[in-house]
Protein backbone atom coordinates (compact mmCIF):
# COMPACT_ATOMS: atom_id res chain seq x y z
CA UNK A 1 0.00 0.00 0.00
CA UNK A 2 1.50 3.82 -0.50
CA UNK A 3 -0.31 7.10 0.97
CA UNK A 4 0.59 10.07 2.73
CA UNK A 5 0.67 10.56 6.33
CA UNK A 6 0.69 14.61 5.66
CA UNK A 7 4.10 14.65 4.99
CA UNK A 8 5.31 11.53 4.90
CA UNK A 9 5.15 9.15 1.75
CA UNK A 10 3.94 5.90 3.40
CA UNK A 11 4.49 2.30 2.31
CA UNK A 12 4.04 -1.59 2.96
CA UNK A 13 2.31 -4.90 2.41
CA UNK A 14 -0.75 -5.79 2.84
CA UNK A 15 -2.42 -9.60 2.85
CA UNK A 16 -6.19 -9.15 2.33
CA UNK A 17 -7.72 -13.13 2.69
CA UNK A 18 -11.85 -12.57 3.47
CA UNK A 19 -12.68 -9.96 6.10
CA UNK A 20 -8.64 -10.95 7.34
CA UNK A 21 -6.53 -7.95 6.65
CA UNK A 22 -3.14 -7.39 7.52
CA UNK A 23 -0.42 -5.03 6.82
CA UNK A 24 3.79 -5.86 7.03
CA UNK A 25 6.96 -4.09 6.64
CA UNK A 26 5.22 -0.73 7.23
CA UNK A 27 7.68 2.49 6.69
CA UNK A 28 7.85 6.14 5.81
CA UNK A 29 10.20 8.96 3.83
CA UNK A 30 12.07 10.46 6.97
CA UNK A 31 11.32 14.66 6.40
CA UNK A 32 11.51 15.75 9.19
CA UNK A 33 7.74 17.03 9.95
CA UNK A 34 5.93 18.57 13.08
CA UNK A 35 3.68 15.61 13.27
CA UNK A 36 6.36 12.82 12.67
CA UNK A 37 5.48 11.11 16.14
CA UNK A 38 1.56 10.54 14.75
CA UNK A 39 2.62 9.25 11.40
CA UNK A 40 4.73 6.51 13.51
CA UNK A 41 1.69 5.67 15.45
CA UNK A 42 0.10 5.09 12.79
CA UNK A 43 2.21 3.09 11.35
CA UNK A 44 2.21 0.66 14.30
CA UNK A 45 -1.24 0.67 14.82
CA UNK A 46 -1.92 -0.16 11.17
CA UNK A 47 0.61 -3.98 11.67
CA UNK A 48 -1.59 -4.62 14.42
CA UNK A 49 -4.94 -4.61 12.42
CA UNK A 50 -6.19 -8.75 11.61
CA UNK A 51 -9.76 -7.59 9.98
CA UNK A 52 -11.93 -5.14 8.36
CA UNK A 53 -15.60 -4.34 8.14
CA UNK A 54 -17.32 -1.56 5.96
CA UNK A 55 -20.52 -0.22 6.55
CA UNK A 56 -22.20 2.72 4.55
CA UNK A 57 -19.33 5.41 4.53
CA UNK A 58 -17.02 3.82 7.42
CA UNK A 59 -14.11 1.45 7.46
CA UNK A 60 -13.00 -0.04 10.34
CA UNK A 61 -10.21 -1.68 10.89
CA UNK A 62 -10.00 -4.09 13.93
CA UNK A 63 -7.77 -6.06 15.89
CA UNK A 64 -9.24 -8.65 18.66
CA UNK A 65 -12.84 -7.40 17.09
CA UNK A 66 -12.31 -4.13 18.31
CA UNK A 67 -11.87 -0.77 16.08
CA UNK A 68 -8.18 0.61 16.34
CA UNK A 69 -8.44 3.06 13.26
CA UNK A 70 -11.65 4.32 11.54
CA UNK A 71 -11.90 5.89 7.98
CA UNK A 72 -15.18 7.71 6.94
CA UNK A 73 -15.78 8.40 2.96
CA UNK A 74 -14.95 12.31 2.44
CA UNK A 75 -16.29 13.90 -0.73
CA UNK A 76 -14.58 16.61 -2.02
CA UNK A 77 -16.30 18.95 -4.85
Amino acid sequence: MTGSGGCNRLMGGYTLEGESLSFSQMAGSRMMCPNIGDEQQFLQTLERVESYKISGEEMQLLQDGKVILLFKAVYLQ
